[in-house]
């Protein structure tokens, strides 16, 4: 995790209910501290675009990694307050996360690539 996002996420903690808040916390707590210049770029960082592959039925589906305060109407966009963004935050191409839907499915996910990332970008403070 990059020292900014680091800085950023732990101040978003309050803010977080408390099953979230807490995952956060241990996300945050656990993670080796890197700067921005570290970072691989195959890593999901905050604001990064990632392709999934739902490894149940196949379907591939990209996905943006957001702050809350810049969530929109976007349906590609997964706020790090979910569940989801907490599970996707951090891992690298290759991995797989599992995740419940908000409808109560659960579903393994592959990273597929990290299609965009800030840090990749040479954009520090993005």
């Amino acid at each position: 995790m990059t020292q900014r996002d680091e800085t950023r996420l732990r101040a978003l903690i309050p803010s977080a209910g408390a099953g979230e808040g807490q995952s956060l916390k241990s996300l945050v707590d656990g993670a080796k501290i890197v700067s921005s210049q570290e970072i691989p770029n195959n890593t999901v960082t905050m604001n990064s675009r990632v392709r999934l592959k739902d490894l149940e039925s196949g379907h591939e589906l990209e996905v943006d990694l957001l702050f809350p305060h810049n969530m929109n109407e976007n349906n590609d966009a997964l706020s790090i307050l979910s569940s989801q963004g907490i599970a996707l935050f951090g891992l690298s191409e290759g991995e797989t996360v599992q995740w419940t839907d908000p409808n109560g499915s659960a579903r393994r996910l592959k990273v597929l690539s990290v299609l965009w990332q800030p840090e990749a970008e040479g954009l520090f403070q993005f």
